[in-house]
């Protein structure tokens, strides 16, 4: 292959063409050098940028480099810099104007937790998911190739990436490992358990109920495949006993995702002792801590005297969101071992307390649901 140097029209020494040269029909004046230096070497200089910059070493008996340097596609890929949701990519040759159907690669620098833009040389533009949507988090990962598009004022993915179906539920207290392929979950949910109902003791006499315990969600959270994540369920709690004095309902638990998401439990209902009169009721554990959103569970409820001297009911127990407290049980006219608070709903339930010398039920644990 030649090979040329500018300036080269004029460098060399002019002369006429050999007789053989006149003889074969070539000939080689000064004008026809500059003609056929002129012509091949903006070619050469063409192609032979093109094939360095895929990476290759210009060599006269390959006659494929083009080839290969076309399939590379080099000039159009490109690590990006900045920020994981505010993109730069410098091309090489510089990317002077974006076109329609221009085609750009790169690699992304960091996962994103939101909306992206992205600057390859002529300014910032968006990048768009197909159905004229923004970005969402996770749709671009850190270390993974993306294939861009420019249409009508914006780069576009050229394929969505596939929305991830998994979804984990615990109801006791364990680890999450992080599957392969996942590196966003979309959103964990958490309730912490209930709070025991209070324990009775005498006539007339009847337990608050426990809270319901809060419940709280964690949307977008940037982890790895293989990361091990530590989960805890809030226990139920129990309720407290019938005897002279009688007990406190215990306080619910709580429940949580790793570092990302704790939810606290409801507190326990309190005793009553000789008569319906007790010192509260069951109190919320509190707001979510980490939570995107969050709920507190309500309170539990006082006993009731439904006929004064006839008929006691324990307080109500709390609500968790989908989870809360029983009708009270009634205990009609003293009967023989009282009333017992019923159980909590399950998840998060606070519990009803006992009524005319009954205990005080137990609340429903906690739970955790991960969606990824």
């Amino acid at each position: 292959m030649a090979k040329f140097n500018l300036p080269f029209a004029n460098a060399g020494v002019h002369r006429y063409p050999t007789p053989e040269e006149q003889a074969a029909g070539l000939p080689c004046g000064p004008a026809d050098r500059k003609l056929f230096n002129g012509l091949f070497n903006r070619l050469e200089t063409e192609l032979g940028n093109t094939i360095a910059h895929s990476g290759q070493v210009a060599s006269d008996d390959d006659m494929s480099q083009l080839t290969r340097a076309i399939r590379r596609g080099s000039w159009s890929y490109g690590v990006a810099g900045g920020t994981a949701n505010a993109l730069t990519v410098e091309l090489t040759p510089k990317l002077e104007a974006y076109t329609e159907g221009l085609v750009v690669r790169i690699v992304a620098g960091g996962t994103n937790d939101g909306p992206v833009t992205l600057d390859a040389g002529p300014g910032v533009v968006p990048i768009r998911r197909i159905g004229s949507t923004v970005l969402r988090a996770g749709d671009l990962l850190a270390g993974y190739p993306i294939t861009l598009v420019y249409f009508q004022g914006a780069f576009w993915l050229s394929a969505t990436p596939a929305a991830a179906n998994g979804i984990s539920v615990f109801t006791s207290s364990g680890t999450f490992t992080v599957p392969d392929g996942v590196f966003v979950i979309k959103r964990v949910r958490g309730w912490g358990s209930g709070g025991g109902g209070g324990g009775s003791y005498g006539a007339n006499s009847g337990g608050s109920g426990g809270a319901g315990g809060s419940y709280g969600e964690k949307i977008s959270i940037a982890v790895s495949p293989g990361q091990v994540i530590p989960i805890t369920v809030g226990a139920p709690a129990i309720g407290g006993l019938n005897g002279n004095p009688p007990q406190n309902g215990s306080n619910g638990n709580a429940s949580s995702f790793g570092s990302y998401l704790t939810v606290p439990g409801g507190g326990g209902g309190y005793q009553g002792n000789q008569g319906i009169q007790v010192s509260g009721a069951g109190i919320p554990g509190g707001s979510p801590m980490g939570a995107d959103f969050g709920l507190q569970g309500t309170g539990g409820g006082f006993a009731m005297t439904i006929t004064p001297g006839a008929c006691t009911a324990g307080g109500t127990g709390g609500i968790s969101l989908m989870g809360g407290g029983c009708i009270p049980p009634l205990n009609l006219g003293g009967a023989s071992g009282g009333a017992p608070g019923h159980n909590g709903v399950f998840p998060g339930g606070g519990a009803n307390g006992g009524a005319w010398g009954g205990w005080g039920g137990t609340s429903a644990g906690g739970l955790i649901i991960v969606e990824y």
